[in-house]
């Protein structure tokens, strides 16, 4: 297992928030396990097969397996989003629409 490229430990408020840009899934970590976190994702043998917190960094992402080609899987994301045959148009009035709506 390795740590995901996409991921980015950012500080919020007294704790810190683990996020993954490929799945977009975050994980809250309180301030006094910042340090334990950090060292834990520098070595992954530490958690056993069985461990939640293993569970949960591989549901969201925050680990893959050694062979796991990230970029490779962001490349086909890519491709799919800009040959999809079907493109949306999505119109938002608020209360200061130009068109002077009513509502």
């Amino acid at each position: 297992m390795k740590e995901s490229k996409y991921n980015y430990l950012i500080s919020y408020e007294n704790d810190y928030v683990l996020f993954n840009g490929l799945t977009r899934k975050m994980i809250i970590i309180p301030s006094h396990y910042h340090d334990t976190f950090k060292e834990l994702l520098n070595d992954l043998s530490v958690l056993k097969s069985s461990d939640i917190l293993r569970e949960k960094l591989i549901d969201g992402g925050f680990i893959v397996e050694d062979e796991v080609n990230e970029i490779e899987i962001l490349m086909r994301l890519h491709k799919q989003n800009i040959e999809t045959p079907v493109y949306t148009l999505t119109i938002l009035p608020t209360f200061h629409c130009n068109f002077a709506c009513w509502y």
